[in-house]
Order: structure tokens, then C-alpha cells, then sequence
């Protein structure tokens, strides 16, 4: 049973829909950037979900969760893949927007478009592949890393946010299914084997202990 749960996030406005939710007793939430989060206590898991491409200094960040984590504590990431077949088509929307980011600035428009605003913070996505990623977490003394590709398929569907639109959405349906089969194939690969569709993922997990 979970003692006790935290759930950290530096937008004062997500917290606040969070709480709106039932989230039990144990759960308490905190408004704060995860760097400079204090806590009187250590954590058995820290979960990061899509969070640490927005840190300018993974290394930071990984120390960070490294200190708050009790001895045998487990980090756990998602974060976006790179390199990745999903990557070109993300970066073709980066370049439409710096060009209408240029021309708002010649007519003196909005800024950087580029950027996350989240209430007083300003975030700009950075990818961080997991091979890096793993070395990090070696150097700043995890063991037994591992990790999983996650939406492992072309991204060819219409209906997709970040792909390329090749198939229609009235095929989306009867092509899923053998997307997740091929997902659930690439998760029992040995480690060394998982670069293949590594390369066809959306995302991925690392897991990594503290001695």
C-alpha cells in the first residue's frame, strides 16, 4: 500500500485542477519548480512524465531526483524520443513557426512562439535521447537502467498531432491493433536490440535505482 504520494508541478493552475479531483488523503500536491522543491523526507519512487525535455541541464535534474530518492528508490522517465522518425515532422512545425515568428517580429507582432509560458516560467523543449539520458543517470550513480520504447509505429496516421498525413483516418482503427502488437513485440527485445524501434517511437521510459 502507498503510504503517501506528492505530486509536484510548477503550474499553479494545474495544481489547482488537480485538487479538484478525489485524490484520497495521502496524496498532497505542491506548487514548485522540481528543482528547487525541498522536502523533509525521501521518496521511494519518483515518477517524471514529460517534464525533463524542458530542463536546460538533464544532469540537474537527474542529481536532483537522485538526492531525493531513499537508498534502493527507483527514477522512472517518459519523455519524448530522439532520434526518431516522429522527429522530422515536429521539427518542420519548429521551422513554419520561426518563420512566422520573423515575420511577426519585421511587423512588430508577438514574440517567440517557440516558447511554454506557465505562469512566470518560460520553457523551451530539448529532447534528450536515451542512450544519453542512460549515461547520465550511470555517471551520477544509478544502476540497473533500463528502458522501453512507448507508441512504437510509423507516424503516418491524419489524425495524429505530430505526423505525417499519409493514412486516412477511416483506416486509423484496423491499423491500431497491429501498432500496439508491434509495441508489446519491441518491450521483450533484449536491451541492446530495442535501437530499432527506438527509432519508430513517439516516446519512451527509463528506469534507473539508486544503490
Amino acid at each position: 500500500m502507498v503510504r503517501e504520494v506528492v505530486g509536484l508541478d510548477v503550474s499553479s493552475s494545474m495544481i489547482a485542477q488537480a485538487k479538484t479531483r478525489d485524490l484520497g488523503p495521502n496524496v498532497t500536491l505542491v506548487v514548485s519548480d522540481f528543482l528547487a522543491f525541498g522536502p523533509e523526507t525521501q521518496f521511494d519512487k519518483i515518477y517524471s512524465i514529460r517534464s525533463i525535455e524542458y530542463f536546460p541541464r538533464k544532469e540537474e535534474f537527474v542529481a536532483k531526483a537522485q538526492g531525493l530518492l531513499t537508498h534502493g528508490g527507483r527514477l522512472l522517465v517518459i519523455t519524448k524520443s530522439t532520434p526518431s522518425l516522429w522527429v522530422g515532422r515536429t521539427r518542420l512545425k519548429h521551422l513554419v513557426r520561426r518563420a512566422q515568428r520573423r515575420g511577426d517580429e519585421a511587423s512588430g507582432g508577438a514574440g517567440d512562439s517557440s516558447l511554454w509560458q506557465v505562469d512566470d516560467h518560460q520553457f523551451r523543449q530539448r529532447r534528450i535521447g536515451a542512450f544519453r539520458l542512460g549515461r547520465i543517470m550511470r555517471a551520477a550513480g544509478f544502476k540497473n537502467i533500463r528502458y522501453v520504447p512507448i507508441i512504437v509505429r510509423l507516424p503516418l496516421f491524419k489524425g495524429g498531432e505530430d505526423e505525417y498525413p499519409v493514412i486516412p483516418g477511416r483506416l486509423e482503427g484496423a491499423l491500431l491493433p497491429t501498432a500496439r502488437a508491434f509495441a508489446r513485440l519491441s518491450w521483450k527485445l533484449p536491451q541492446p536490440l530495442r535501437w530499432a524501434p527506438y527509432l519508430m517511437s513517439n516516446t519512451y521510459l527509463i528506469a534507473a535505482d539508486r544503490p
